[in-house]
């Protein structure tokens, strides 16, 4: 029986299972980008197409009993190079359907647990915009974000970058860009100058590295621990920044 919640710390472990699985077979990953394609299909044995047939707010979709992943076509990177960060991010969130809920799904005929009371029999889990705070859904995000950063892989940038893996104070950092008055027009120029934005133009580079969004890349750092809020600007003057 599939449980309504998994912990964050399952979640991880689970990704983490899933790279180990992988490497076992193909050999240690060690600089980003992850081979998603080569885990999607080589490692969990799915399918990866785009199909134009979607409805606009449906980002993707797994079919269950055929281990066929759809993305949306509009996702597709030929001659958008821009959407590589969303169309990774909804391949690997696929992957994480196929890792934590199809398994059950193969399994059982009962997906009250799952889906609701008097949920019919389902065959395919549909990814849409407006959906992201289901629970599978986050589940799948969770496990979607580590595959594609993998929790090794950002200690090791964040260990190379500040020589530790104490978490770096987001407020200092934040005041340090708003202090660089080039960055500051650049972005603003761009998206504004709050602070999200502020993060996440500073993090692009690295985010590109790992093929991701610069939002989801803050946003994984975040989740493990590696940015943070704090009262003073210790932890951000120890890390050498």
């Amino acid at each position: 029986m599939l449980d309504d919640y998994i912990s964050k710390e399952d979640l991880e472990v689970m990704a983490i299972d899933a790279i180990s699985g992988f490497e076992l077979n193909n050999g240690q990953i060690l600089k980003p980008p992850v081979p998603l394609d080569q885990i999607m299909e080589g490692h969990l044995g799915l399918t990866i197409q785009f199909s134009g047939q979607l409805p606009a707010d449906v980002l993707g979709c797994l079919s269950v009993k055929d281990r066929i992943v759809t993305i949306n076509e509009r996702l597709d990177t030929y001659g958008c190079p821009q959407n590589e960060g969303r169309c990774n991010f909804t391949i690997a969130h696929e992957g994480g359907h196929e890792i934590a809920h199809a398994p059950y799904l193969r399994t059982t005929t009962d997906l009250r647990d799952l889906f609701g009371r008097g949920a019919a029999p389902v065959t395919t889990i549909l990814c849409r915009k407006d959906n992201q705070n289901a629970k599978i859904e986050f589940q799948a995000n969770y496990i979607g974000a580590a595959l594609l950063m993998p929790k090794k892989l950002m200690h090791q940038f964040w260990q190379d970058r500040f020589g530790s893996l104490q978490q770096l104070d987001e407020n200092a950092l934040l005041h340090k860009l708003r202090l660089d008055n080039n960055f500051l027009a650049e972005v603003n120029r761009m998206r504004g100058d709050d602070n999200d934005a502020l993060l996440e133009e500073h993090f692009r580079p690295i985010a590109k590295e790992f093929t991701v969004s610069p939002e989801a890349f803050c946003r994984r750092l975040k989740t493990l621990g590696l940015l943070g809020s704090h009262n003073n600007g210790e932890l951000f003057a120890r890390a050498g920044a």
